[in-house]
């Protein structure tokens, strides 16, 4: 037990302290100190830090001070206020001192690489937007597109796509598409999800450039919107 208030920020002998006063009830500070073996002096600065701290309080009893131990439930409200200040504070502080994340910008060459990427567009935690090629991501990867379709399916995740020739995505609840009246050839397929560009060049070899970096993003999501808007 006294470990366990180790970790409330209790020391040794304040957890005497308070373990005396939750057995034995309101108590004057001269039996706190002797049923504690603390001393009496010392006795009396704990009692001030434990009752900042909120775990005990002064009474008057025949006009004599005692002390007694909060309950659990305050005790447990106290706590939980301090934890969301304390969250609060630190909160303000990570964003006042969060470091600006460095642009990254990776070359993917070959099926391997470029199905990793893949695998992460289907764990994504936003929205993904995108221009899409009809038929590509079946023909390079056969095998692969059955398990990278399942898994989109099996996930909330909500995509927006321009097919660049009429087709239609993987079928799922989220899924919005639309397509431009007249084909335009590319082989290059944009994909754009949390801070991530994903380029992916159906050619053989298949290669993708992958970019993570926030202003990068949201200026393809820009241009994304620009089309999804006047496209019916």
């Amino acid at each position: 037990m006294q470990r366990s208030f180790k970790n409330l920020q209790l020391t040794k002998q304040e957890f005497a302290l308070y373990e005396t006063l939750l057995k034995s009830g309101p108590l004057p500070i001269v039996s706190i100190a002797k049923q504690s073996a603390v001393n009496r002096s010392y006795c009396y600065e704990l009692l001030e830090k434990l009752s900042v701290k909120g775990f005990v309080s002064k009474i008057l009893i025949n006009n004599k001070i005692h002390w007694q131990a909060l309950s659990r439930t305050k005790i447990l409200y106290a706590l939980d206020s301090y934890r969301e200040k304390l969250n609060t504070y630190l909160e303000n502080i990570e964003q006042k001192y969060k470091p600006e994340t460095p642009r990254s910008i990776a070359l993917f060459k070959g099926t391997k690489g470029v199905r990793s990427l893949l695998e992460d567009i289907t764990v994504s935690k936003t929205k993904v937007v995108g221009f899409g090629i009809k038929g590509k991501l079946k023909q390079f990867f056969p095998y692969y597109y059955p398990h990278f379709a399942d898994k989109i399916k099996q996930s909330d995740i909500p995509f927006e796509l321009i097919f660049l020739k009429k087709g239609k995505p993987i079928p799922t609840a989220k899924t919005k598409y639309k397509s431009f009246p007249e084909a335009l050839d590319s082989s290059v397929e944009i994909n754009v999800y949390e801070d991530k560009t994903i380029l992916i060049f159906w050619k053989d070899p298949v290669e993708a450039i992958e970019i993570v970096d926030k202003d990068v993003a949201n200026s393809f999501r820009n241009f994304h919107k620009l089309f999804w808007d006047q496209l019916k």
